[in-house]
């Protein structure tokens, strides 16, 4: 078995490859597929795919209960099952990186990114909640535009997530007036922040986010 763990993109090219040979569309079989190119290599997932093909060719696989066939996919990842031990399939099958597949760091993101761009999804909406305090706001006929800046301090976040940097970002916020005249009285005092609730988009233009609110409450700070 090569243990020569190939880079991440090479990795996920070769699942994306196998996944559709095999008729397999699930993010989580390319996931599990691409843990198999790192962990036991480009050659090895081949081989299993190449004695896929041949099993198949000579009437297939049944399943325990000789109820059907297997699927493509299903004697691959039962050849793959019988070659592994029971920590390899724990990393394969449950996804366990510390048993020998590297965490994930906010550097080495890029090249995931990239290669996931090749069968992104689609975002049938995004929302955000902020909290914060704006020095100053502008009001128009019908709306509140207030500008308030993120410098995030970035903790208790889940094992394996990768950290980023505690980069500050400009947030722009748009509150219709009505919902603002309703928190405009108790902000004015100083120890009260906003509670904003709010579709987000990014502004290309200003190159900052912007969260246009459909909810906003008063909080006291503590």
């Amino acid at each position: 078995m090569n243990k020569d763990k190939p880079p991440h993109s090479e990795s996920q090219k070769v699942a994306i490859e196998l996944a559709a040979l095999l008729g397999e569309k699930h993010h989580g079989v390319i996931s599990q597929i691409r843990r198999i190119v790192q962990l036991c290599g480009v050659d090895f997932t081949r081989e299993m795919y190449a004695a896929t093909l041949e099993i198949e060719a000579t009437g297939g696989m049944l399943l325990p209960d000789h109820s059907r066939r297997r699927t493509p996919g299903g004697v691959f990842f039962h050849l793959v099952r019988s070659k592994l031990d029971e920590d390899q399939k724990k990393q394969v099958f449950h996804g366990n990186s510390q048993a020998g597949i590297p965490l994930l760091s906010w550097t080495k993101r890029i090249a995931i990114i990239q290669s996931l761009q090749t069968g992104q999804g689609k975002i049938g909406s995004l929302t955000v909640s902020l909290r914060g305090r704006p020095e100053q706001v502008e009001k128009r006929a019908e709306v509140v535009v207030i500008h308030l800046l993120d410098e995030p301090s970035i903790v208790n976040l889940p094992r394996g997530i990768p950290k980023p940097p505690s980069t500050p970002s400009v947030v722009e916020v748009y509150v219709a007036l009505e919902k603002w005249e309703k928190v405009e009285a108790a902000i004015t005092n100083s120890s009260d922040r906003l509670l904003v609730e709010g579709i987000c988009v990014f502004n290309t233009q200003t190159k900052s986010m912007v969260v246009f609110a459909t909810s906003v409450q008063s909080c006291r700070e503590k």
